[in-house]
């Protein structure tokens, strides 16, 4: 269990939801902290694991659930995030402008397969949860932060939103579905205060971390905020 009176919420700043098997493939983690740096209450560090000058959209979607594990694993255990988030939530809205400002991304269709959602199926259901994901991430963006005028443009920002939405939702099923493994990891580095190097790799790898199969028909996989 984690240490009673909310001690261990530092460790969710440091949280890797971009672990290898879960979205971010492409990244090796290499460090793990939650000794304070520069205002950072925590951080988790990786790094390519071949030298590239691009990114794929679904490499920036990883990222973008990567960004907000720790806003996603405070919901998941304690019903409610901490101000700590703020800077999360900058950098969700930048990247986010980025991708529909600056190249041109949109999120990609949901597909509902037949289910009912909401009291109706095919394309009705499929722009509910788009809609849904809209709100969702509408409540998370900083309105401040208008990278290519992305949250200014009255076409682009609900594409921001949606992709940020989205994000959060996958990021809180990602903490349900390995919740014991995240807990174990938590403790351990709030043990540590800082692992790295092989130590890390080895404790992640040893939490076989699952990446969830999230059905967006069903209300159980969406975040209550």
């Amino acid at each position: 269990m984690l240490p009673a009176g909310r001690h261990g919420w530092r460790s969710w700043h440091a949280f890797p939801v971009q672990h290898p098997a879960a979205f971010g493939p492409e990244l090796e983690s290499s460090r793990i902290s939650i000794k304070m740096r520069g205002g950072s209450l925590g951080h988790h560090q990786a790094y390519e694991r071949e030298e590239r000058f691009s990114a794929w959209q679904s490499e920036r979607f990883g990222a973008l659930v990567h960004i907000l594990g720790a806003m996603a694993a405070e919901h998941v255990f304690y019903g409610e995030n901490s101000l700590g988030v703020g800077g999360d939530i900058q950098s969700v809205t930048g990247l986010a402008g980025q991708m529909v400002g600056g190249a041109g991304m949109a999120p990609h269709p949901v597909h509902v397969n037949g289910s009912e959602f909401e009291g109706v199926t095919g394309e009705r259901a499929q722009k509910r949860i788009e809609k849904r994901f809209e709100a969702l991430g509408n409540r998370i963006l900083n309105r401040s932060v208008n990278v290519f005028d992305a949250m200014s443009d009255r076409a682009k920002r609900p594409l921001a939103a949606q992709f940020i939405g989205e994000a959060f939702a996958t990021a809180v099923c990602f903490v349900k579905e390995n919740k014991d493994a995240v807990e174990r990891i938590a403790n351990e580095v709030i043990e540590k205060q800082e692992i790295y190097g092989d130590d890390l790799l080895r404790l992640l790898d040893a939490q076989n971390l699952k990446k969830p199969e999230i059905d967006w028909t069903k209300e159980e996989s969406w975040p209550q905020i």
